[in-house]
């Protein structure tokens, strides 16, 4: 029992499909799922690893934390994204949440692609980024040029579920998933 307790995937799946659900259906990620896994992650980093995994803890939220905040200031994503990333942080090493944003930013971009195709916009997307490529050249300046109030490139997506991909992704390379699987069956078999 002690040995699952140990395994980040067996807190974090259900945190990230929880989160992920409510951002499909709310767009919005809420605070108090956020402070429970702050909370969550740093008890069980202390706890299980001591000192050290406070420390990791706390490193993982930052990594999370200072990743996506330019992003947010860039009005590219929620407070909620930025927050959830930060706490999934506080359950992995600071180089394991930085594989989860990397993940993550994959994640998101390859679902940003697919929320355009779905809605028709990749020509609009596509000819607004030359427009600022042609402003560069001609001008030697970055001028952003946001999308029009109809453009589906405009539209907001759930981006709970690219991190919760990105995570799941990590957890995975790590063979936390499949321990996860393993231990939770033999949990299972214990008590039936």
């Amino acid at each position: 029992m002690i040995e699952l307790l140990e395994n980040p995937a067996f807190f974090l799946f259900p945190i990230l499909l929880i989160a992920s659900f409510i951002d499909l259906r709310q767009h919005r990620i809420p605070n108090w799922l956020n402070l429970i896994t702050l909370v969550l992650g740093l008890t069980l980093q202390f706890s299980f690893f001591h000192g050290s995994g406070l420390l990791n803890g706390l490193g993982g939220f930052a990594v999370g934390f200072i990743s996506f905040i330019p992003f947010y200031a860039l009005r590219a994503m929620g407070a909620g994204d930025v927050k959830l990333m930060a706490v999934i942080g506080c359950f992995l090493t600071p180089l394991q949440t930085f594989e989860a944003v990397l993940a993550t930013i994959i994640a998101g971009g390859f679902l940003g692609i697919m929320v355009l195709i779905a809605r028709r916009g990749v020509g609009r997307y596509v000819k607004r980024y030359i427009l600022m490529a042609q402003t560069f050249f001609y001008m030697r300046k970055v001028l952003p040029i946001a999308p029009a109030s109809d453009e589906p490139a405009r539209t907001r997506f759930p981006y709970a579920v690219a991190i919760a991909a990105g995570t799941f992704y990590t957890l995975w390379s790590h063979g936390y998933l499949l321990k996860a699987m393993q231990q939770s069956q033999k949990l299972l078999m214990l008590l039936s």
